[in-house]
């Protein structure tokens, strides 16, 4: 029953980002955010890979990015140094209110930019981050996702 309910929101989530073939979409399910941040960011990284290998380009040279808000959590970090990412810090500030600005993570992105990790909460204050429409299609654009 657990594996039947894992392998649906998987489907749900893949058929979410149009994925070519969402019934048999590879998941996993995870214990923790750590956890989920490590294997999100690899499957992240990899589709870049491939992508610049089909694109005939280097893999290492320059390498991939990865964008994020200066208030993120230490296992965003932790994978940026752990797999090889550059880590693109983007300054949050009593402006931000603290949280990713989706404009200005915009500014950090270029085409070695595997995602931007959004959070919603921070560090800095007590309040929830608006992870809202506009991360999504950050998120599509870097991907080469249409129709999110």
């Amino acid at each position: 029953m657990i594996v039947d309910a894992l392998l649906e929101g998987i489907s749900i989530l893949s058929e979410l980002w149009h994925a070519p073939s969402h019934h048999h979409a590879v998941g996993t399910a995870t214990t923790g955010s750590s956890e989920a941040i490590q294997l999100g960011g690899l499957a992240m990284k990899r589709i870049w890979q491939e992508k610049r290998k089909a694109a005939g380009k280097s893999i290492h040279e320059p390498g991939p990015n990865i964008v994020m808000g200066a208030n993120a959590q230490v296992a965003l970090e932790k994978f940026a140094r752990y797999f090889d990412v550059e880590m693109r810090l983007v300054p949050v500030s009593v402006a931000s209110k603290y949280r990713l600005d989706p404009k200005r993570a915009m500014e950090y992105v270029d085409e070695n930019t595997i995602g931007v990790y959004v959070i919603l909460g921070s560090m800095y204050a007590p309040r929830f981050g608006t992870v809202c429409l506009s991360d999504v299609y950050i998120q599509a654009h870097i991907l080469g996702i249409t129709n999110p």
